[in-house]
């Protein structure tokens, strides 16, 4: 079977994303060799497998998705892609310390992207939607869903043995939660193939995907909470909180009330205490987990300001507003969390301020801008065609 779907910039760009994150988890924390022999391992466990599965079902997923067409027959190009950039990722690992290239985590990264190219065909055919209308997939509002899955993988490895920072986690979900919410009250909810339980589910099983990193320090807990959220979800969609009239776009007040949640993430990731801090002798102490985790915790800051500068650009996307305009509000949004940042890390914790704390949230910000501008290009050109092609039937 054959579907077809519009390509777009923006589905390149979030794949590229995501590819980036994928060999920053597996080559941090960067610290490179040339070895006196290569080992191949031909063995590996559960739990490792697992691992290796469902880190590349979002890989595969949005890979799909940036396909012009969905093969059903057998998705081989989701395989292939797999295969490829765990290949890469292996060959990759032979100069990285400590890691050991594996030809089991090759055929399990393949069988991850496989699964989630499958999983976005089973959706495309099982949704029917009118020809006039966005898929549901493809929403501004969805696409939040795709950034929040690497954030919450840097967000996981971040936590390192602070316990604590498993709230921020849990905001992260309760984001997502949302915005799942949101989508079926306002879109999904008389369709035949969704029901409140089904939404509980699926909210669980998207919290456990990303929050894999932080899953394998705390089996227990983690899985707990995710357990809590998708009953929430479910409850929140059967008292329907979050419904606007069929004539109003749902998004931006969906937006509204979920972005304190976010806000408050924000607030305390930058105001968090770093893994790393300098002494009166200048001297660099190392608070908790390591050089690993402070790599981590630098890079859940860049994915962080990449989700909020999607979402101003989003919100102020819905004013018609020039690229320009949207990346000065970027701006001052950034600047506001960066000044934050900057009174929390040296006035209060006595620390120093590093060029991180100010390029990181920076670069981010203006990335997930494009990220918006690209999708907000497609879904114009994807309506203008569908009005060319209803008037033309007229």
């Amino acid at each position: 079977m054959r579907l077809e779907r519009g390509r777009t910039g923006f589905n390149y760009a979030l794949l590229s994303y995501v590819v980036l994150v994928i060999f920053v988890i597996t080559v941090a924390p960067f610290e490179f060799h040339i070895p006196n022999e290569v080992t191949i391992r031909f063995t590996s466990s559960l739990s490792n497998l697992l691992s290796n599965i469902l880190l590349f079902i979002p890989a595969g997923f949005i890979f799909q998705m940036a396909r012009k067409t969905v093969r059903g027959e057998f998705l081989l190009g989701s395989l292939l892609f797999g295969l490829v950039l765990s290949a890469c990722v292996e060959i990759l690992q032979v100069f990285v310390v400590g890691r050991i290239t594996s030809v089991v985590d090759l055929a399990a990264n393949g069988l991850g992207a496989w699964i989630g190219g499958f999983l976005l065909y089973l959706m495309v055919t099982k949704v029917k939607e009118p020809a006039d209308r966005v898929f549901f997939l493809d929403l501004p509002l969805m696409n939040l869903l795709y950034l929040l899955v690497p954030l919450l993988w840097v967000n996981g490895f971040a936590i390192g043995s602070e316990q604590l920072r498993l709230a921020l986690t849990t905001l992260l979900g309760l984001f997502g939660c949302g915005v799942l919410v949101s989508i079926y009250v306002n879109r999904l909810r008389e369709h035949p193939g969704f029901s409140p339980v089904r939404l509980g589910v699926a909210a669980f099983v998207w919290f456990l995907v990303a929050t894999l990193p932080a899953i394998r320090a705390y089996p227990l807990l983690v899985p707990g909470i995710g357990f809590v959220l998708g009953v929430v979800t479910a409850m929140a969609a059967v008292t329907g909180v979050g419904t606007y009239a069929k004539d109003r776009r749902f998004e931006l007040p969906t937006l509204q009330v979920l972005v304190p949640f976010l806000m408050t993430y924000i607030l305390l990731l930058t105001g968090w205490p770093p893994a790393s801090a300098v002494n009166l002798r200048g001297e660099v102490v190392r608070i908790t987990g390591g050089r690993l985790v402070e790599v981590f915790q630098l890079v859940e800051v860049l994915a962080a300001f990449t989700l909020l500068g999607y979402i101003i650009a989003e919100m102020r996307g819905r004013r018609d507003e020039s690229a320009l305009k949207t990346c000065v509000w970027i701006l001052l949004v950034i600047a506001l969390f960066i000044s934050w940042a900057i009174v929390v890390q040296v006035l209060w914790l006595g620390g120093t301020a590093s060029i991180q704390l100010v390029t990181l949230p920076l670069l981010g910000g203006l990335f997930g801008g494009m990220i918006y501008r690209l999708q907000l290009a497609a879904l114009q050109r994807r309506l203008q065609t569908a009005a060319l092609q209803a008037s033309v039937q007229a």
